[in-house]
C-alpha cells in the first residue's frame, strides 16, 4: 500500500473552534484506508502533503468557487484511496469573523448548484468510471458537506424557475449515487438531517415541500 497524500489535523481558531471530523485519526501517525474508514473525511488541502507528480497533474477548477480544494484532493484519492495521518503536528485555520470568503456567503445560488455538479457531481463520475460504484467515503462526505453547504442554505436564496430547474435535476442525478444506509448511519447528520435526505432519496418532488424558497410559481 502507498499514498499520496500525508496530512495533519485541522484545528480551527477564530471565528469557528474545534477539530474537523477528521480528528479521531490524528491520534496516532497511521495509515488510514479510507475503503475500511468510511468516515475519514474532509481532508483539507492547505493541511496536506502531496506527491508532486500529482500535484502538478491535477489543477483547481477555476469555474468552481466553493469547494474547489475538496474537488482536487478527493481526485488524487481516487488514484489511491489511502492518507497517511500525523499526530504530532497540527494545522491552524483560522476562519475570520468577518470573513467573505465563498464558503462564508453561501447562500449565493450559483454556489449551491456548482456544488451539485462541478463539484460533488463530477466527483461522483471520477469514481465511478474507476471503480464501477461510488465508495462509501466519497458518498459520507457528499452527505456531510452537501447538508450544511446546500440544504441548510436553500432557502436564504430567491432561484429562478429555471435555477430550480436545474438544481433539482443535478441533486436528482447526485442522490442518484448515494445509499440509502450511508444517510442512515451517517455519525454526524441528525435525526431530521437524515430524514430530510431520506425523503429526497424517495422521491425528489419532496424538495419542493421541504424548501418553500424552492416553490415559484410554475411549481405552486
Amino acid at each position: 500500500k502507498s499514498t499520496n497524500v500525508v496530512a495533519l489535523n485541522l484545528i480551527n481558531f477564530e471565528a469557528a473552534r474545534g477539530s474537523w471530523v477528521n480528528a479521531k485519526y490524528f491520534n496516532e501517525t497511521q495509515l488510514v484506508d479510507m475503503f475500511k474508514e468510511p468516515n475519514f473525511m474532509q481532508c483539507q488541502v492547505g493541511a496536506s502533503f502531496i506527491k508532486r507528480d500529482l500535484a502538478i497533474k491535477y489543477k483547481f477548477n477555476e469555474n468552481i468557487k466553493i469547494h474547489e480544494d475538496t474537488n482536487y484532493i478527493y481526485k488524487i484519492f481516487c488514484e489511491s484511496p489511502y492518507c497517511v495521518t500525523v499526530s504530532d503536528e497540527v494545522y491552524w485555520h483560522r476562519i475570520r469573523y468577518k470573513g467573505n470568503s465563498a464558503t462564508q456567503t453561501i447562500k449565493v445560488k450559483n454556489n449551491i448548484i456548482c456544488l451539485s455538479d462541478l463539484v460533488f457531481g463530477d466527483l461522483e463520475r471520477t469514481y465511478f468510471n474507476k471503480y464501477g460504484y461510488v465508495p462509501d467515503f466519497m458518498q459520507n462526505l457528499i452527505i456531510l458537506e452537501y447538508n450544511y453547504y446546500a440544504f441548510k442554505q436553500i432557502d436564504k436564496c430567491n432561484f429562478s424557475d429555471s435555477e430550480i430547474d436545474d438544481f433539482v435535476n443535478k441533486l436528482k442525478e447526485l442522490i442518484n449515487y448515494i445509499d440509502i444506509m450511508n444517510i442512515k448511519n451517517h455519525f454526524c447528520l441528525s435525526d431530521y438531517d437524515k430524514k430530510i435526505w431520506l425523503l429526497i432519496k424517495y422521491d425528489i418532488n419532496n424538495l419542493y415541500i421541504l424548501f418553500p424558497s424552492l416553490n415559484n410559481k410554475s411549481n405552486v
